[in-house]
């Protein structure tokens, strides 16, 4: 038995768009949210060379709406076992000294909460936005990674590929490696995405791969004072806060995980 991935398509907020350089900041609101969504699938296409086939359902979600999807998709990934044991499961591994961990699902919801600033749904073919009152700049670059997961989905069936793969017995770490393959590349174009809005045009490939393999670089410590860095700019997102303080709760393997270390 091993520490099973939690599978979620998400976009996450400090830890994957603070280590990103801000596009140009436009005014978000309701008015201009369906043209800003109609520019970014665009530019993505562009990147891509895959036209989307259709457009991606965009919805707001409220964060205890998040939490009881985070309830079902746990409890439909995680056996009750697993979720009784995961806390030995962990230390026995090695990867984890701290006092032990006795409820996952607080855990794995604590950490998404506060993380996840939107999520792709395979099963409903919407992306959800979760914090919707993010620095522009933030905001842009999370619409371009969940709408790229649209993408990935019309094209590859995410539902199919990584949540309940046909025919497939896959073992956990198959399934990360999948995941690894989705959100890498969701990365990758998102981070060239803001590269490119930032420079007026394609960037360098030597720039793209420093920029891809920065955080990849950081260990806990290493992001964490990254964050406390980057996050005085964005004081004024309550958001954002929360979301730095909730980071010294999170335990460093899981810290490690969400950026690709």
């Amino acid at each position: 038995m091993n520490a099973k991935p939690v599978i979620l398509f998400a976009a996450l907020t400090l830890v994957l768009h603070l280590l990103l350089p801000p596009p140009p900041a436009r005014a978000q609101n309701h008015s201009t949210a369906d043209s800003l969504i109609v520019s970014i699938q665009r530019d993505l296409e562009t990147l891509r060379g895959k036209r989307f086939k259709h457009p991606v359902k965009v919805r707001n979600q409220s964060l205890a709406e998040f939490g009881r999807y985070l309830d079902r998709m746990l409890d439909k990934q995680f056996p009750e076992k697993l979720r009784k044991n995961y806390g030995k499961i962990v230390k026995k591994l090695g990867l984890y000294r701290g006092p032990e961990i006795t409820d996952f699902k607080a855990l794995a919801k604590m950490v998404m909460q506060s993380q996840a600033a939107a999520y792709y749904d395979p099963e409903t073919k919407t992306f959800y936005v979760v914090m919707q009152n993010l620095p522009a700049q933030t905001l842009q670059a999370v619409y371009a990674h969940e709408l790229y997961h649209g993408l990935q989905d019309q094209y590859f069936d995410l539902q199919h590929y990584v949540l309940a793969p046909r025919g497939a017995n896959l073992s956990d770490d198959e399934l990360m490696a999948r995941q690894a393959v989705v959100e890498g590349e969701a990365t990758f174009i998102m981070t060239a995405w803001s590269l490119r809005k930032m420079f007026g045009n394609k960037p360098a490939d030597s720039i793209l791969e420093m920029a891809i393999n920065a955080p990849a670089q950081m260990d806990a410590t290493q992001l964490m004072e990254m964050v406390k860095r980057n996050a005085l700019p964005l004081a004024q997102s309550a958001e954002m806060k929360n979301a730095a303080a909730a980071l010294e709760k999170i335990p460093r393997f899981l810290l490690e995980t969400l950026v690709g270390a």
